[in-house]
């Protein structure tokens, strides 16, 4: 036989094709079930870009700091979840570029997932950072006439130590420097690995039979102890046995350079930055380079920092969802002075749900996954940084409904007693979710009598039912959906004619 129908677009369930015989013919009634479309498992696709593209230092290093920008695409899903690891801490979700400024080697891992569950595989971005120049001192040895230099630097290491002579070249220093019996002025600076270079030092070595005196210098902070994002004021004096010291003072913490100071009548004041000096106990090293009268001297003074106190807010949009639709969590980090990073951690009660990455204006707008219906109590957990103490939003709530259904029914006019196949689909208003659970189909008279009441379970939200042995007349077919623990109920009337 050939096909004299034909049929698409129908949704997954069970469906019966019926039809009415006419005089020389003849009908094939064939039922038949349409199956969910394949389901999906192909991950989404990930590209991450890094910038600078490549080291702007040398032997590898940047001197710089490095975003990291990611994206996925999928197939299916217009929005895959986009998470990132940076440095092993936990995964979260990345909603803005990852911007990495701190020395040291660095791995950032990025994944995503779409509304499958389908997870992409980790794409890696590895990458190391010097962005501080290396500090150099110098003693000069009046007598001897030479000028020693020490360098250090943290990251990437010293890779050499170059001076300069009055009208001369900058050149490598292998040894130490050696200078006639004049007065003269030795430029110095040293140069890390990664290529900086840090900024010109000078000392004088005194012309001969004129020995520099000694000098004394003394620090004095405003406080000893203080948080990240304050300042502390270092008052600086030099002193010698005759006219007032003059030159520059510098002040190093270990091998980074915090800054310089120029004298004014043998004293200086340094406001130095808590936060680049950085939480934890700090022996800091006040450098007076000498003058053409007065040698080199220093002194030391010991500064505490502790973590500055954070602030974490937390806000959801919107505070009434239905089942598995979008929900947003934009959470805000603030500490005083201090621009907080990191990773917040958005928990329903005491259940960790999602997590996501503070972009540089200290916030993170976070995905929620899907949550059960009903109320829950939403609070973000910040995790600190080297500079920010952790802290706890306050609680907010956002309330889960049931997805709202739409129910359709198709009924063919039919001869009475023939039978009767009504399909019923259930759908919700996200096409993530499918309906479970029962139809009731009822068909009442125009009396209000109830004819005929019959139940079914849905399958991949349809039902078919074939009601038969109904007399002719018009009825009011009502198909009603219970709902079940995710979906509301809903229902839908149609008025049923049958002929003679």
């Amino acid at each position: 036989q050939a096909p004299v129908v034909s049929i698409s677009g129908l949704t997954p369930g069970v469906h019966t094709l019926s039809g009415q015989m006419v005089d020389g013919g003849y009908m094939i009634v064939d039922a038949f079930t349409t199956h969910p479309s394949p389901v999906d498992s192909t991950p989404p696709t990930v590209s991450v870009v890094s910038s600078p593209a490549a080291a702007n230092g040398t032997n590898g290093w940047y001197t710089s700091p490095v975003t990291v920008t990611a994206a996925a695409t999928d197939a299916v899903d217009p929005s895959p979840v986009v998470s990132a690891q940076v440095d092993g801490a936990d995964w979260a979700q990345a909603t803005a570029p990852i911007v990495i400024s701190s020395d040291g080697a660095h791995t950032v891992a990025i994944r995503a997932t779409d509304v499958s569950g389908n997870t992409s595989a980790i794409t890696t971005t590895q990458f190391k950072i010097d962005a501080s120049a290396p500090v150099s001192n110098a003693t000069v040895d009046a007598t001897a006439r030479t000028v020693k230099v020490r360098a250090a630097d943290d990251t990437s290491g010293v890779d050499h130590v170059e001076y300069q002579l009055p009208g001369g070249t900058w050149t490598v220093l292998t040894g130490q420097i050696t200078v006639g019996s004049s007065e003269t002025s030795v430029n110095y600076r040293a140069v890390d690995k990664a290529g900086n270079v840090e900024a010109t030092n000078t000392v004088t070595v005194p012309r001969a039979g004129a020995p520099l005196q000694t000098s004394i210098t003394r620090v004095t902070p405003t406080s000893a102890s203080t948080v990240a994002g304050k300042k502390v004021l270092l008052k600086i004096t030099v002193v010698g046995s005759g006219a007032a010291p003059t030159g520059t003072v510098r002040i190093t913490d270990g091998a980074t350079l915090l800054g310089t100071t120029t004298l004014t009548k043998g004293k200086a004041t340094y406001q130095a930055s808590a936060s680049d000096i950085g939480v934890g106990q700090h022996a800091l090293t006040i450098s007076y380079d000498g003058d053409p009268t007065y040698d080199v001297s220093s002194a030391s003074t010991t500064i505490t920092v502790a973590h500055a106190a954070s602030a974490t807010t937390v806000n959801v949009k919107p505070a009434t969802a239905a089942y598995d639709s979008a929900v947003t969590a934009t959470v805000k980090v603030s500490a005083p002075g201090v621009v907080t990073t990191g990773t917040v951690t958005l928990l329903d009660g005491s259940t960790v749900v999602a997590a996501g990455q503070l972009n540089a204006s200290g916030k993170a707008s976070i995905s929620l996954p899907t949550l059960k219906v009903g109320r829950h109590t939403l609070t973000a957990s910040y995790a600190g940084d080297a500079l920010v103490a952790a802290s706890t939003s306050p609680a907010t709530t956002i309330t889960i409904t049931k997805a709202p259904t739409t129910v359709t029914v198709t009924a063919p006019k039919v001869v009475a007693n023939a039978g009767i196949p009504v399909t019923a689909n259930v759908t919700a208003k996200l096409p993530t979710v499918e309906p479970t659970g029962k139809v009731t189909l009822t068909i009442s008279a125009s009396s209000g009598t109830t004819i005929e009441t019959r139940s079914t379970k849905l399958t991949h939200g349809a039902a078919a039912i074939v009601l038969k042995g109904i007399p002719a007349g018009t009825y009011t077919l009502r198909v009603t959906y219970a709902g079940d623990s995710n979906t509301a109920a809903s229902s839908v009337t149609k008025t049923l004619a049958i002929r003679r």
